[in-house]
């Protein structure tokens, strides 16, 4: 499939919005309720930039496969995102992998569900880091749509 100009565009923009993604803030989780954690050297930031937030997933990856558990299977889901959007960009340059490619988004959606159940029962609060890293997702998998409704409305003239 031949990537038209604004597809290509849709493309780019969902990949600068994936990858800003990572040098913002991307989550705050709520304060620890216990007294001895409010005061001293072990106080800590309890907001997460997007790039950290990556890594303790992928950390969550090596934990569940070393031992499987119900409370690391979400965090192995979320781990994975990252590594299929590459596989998702990879995708558009090896030809046979075209077939995969909605396999590969279903996988990344169906991931993106399971970080959300997470940090929901985590109450973590998602901020501006967040947001562009999804928003970017988002753009990268429609793109393809751009492109197929393009080549529709341009082969119909």
């Amino acid at each position: 499939m031949r990537l038209l100009r604004p597809s290509a565009i849709c493309g780019i923009l969902g990949l600068a919005l994936f990858v800003a993604g990572f040098f913002l803030p991307a989550v705050r989780f709520p304060p620890d309720p216990r007294p001895e954690a409010q005061w001293g050297p072990g106080v800590m930031n309890r907001e997460f930039p997007g790039y950290l937030c990556a890594e303790i997933t992928l950390v969550g990856i090596a934990s569940f496969v070393r031992r499987p558990t119900s409370e690391t299977t979400l965090t192995a889901l979320t781990g994975l995102i990252n590594p299929l959007v590459m596989l998702y960009l990879v995708t558009y340059s090896v030809k046979r992998l075209n077939r995969a490619r909605p396999w590969i988004a279903g996988a990344i959606v169906g991931c993106c569900l399971a970080m959300w159940v997470q940090l929901a029962a985590e109450h973590v609060t998602l901020l501006v880091g967040h947001c562009l890293w999804i928003a970017g997702i988002a753009v990268l998998l429609f793109s393809p749509l751009v492109n197929q409704h393009l080549q529709r409305s341009v082969s119909k003239r």
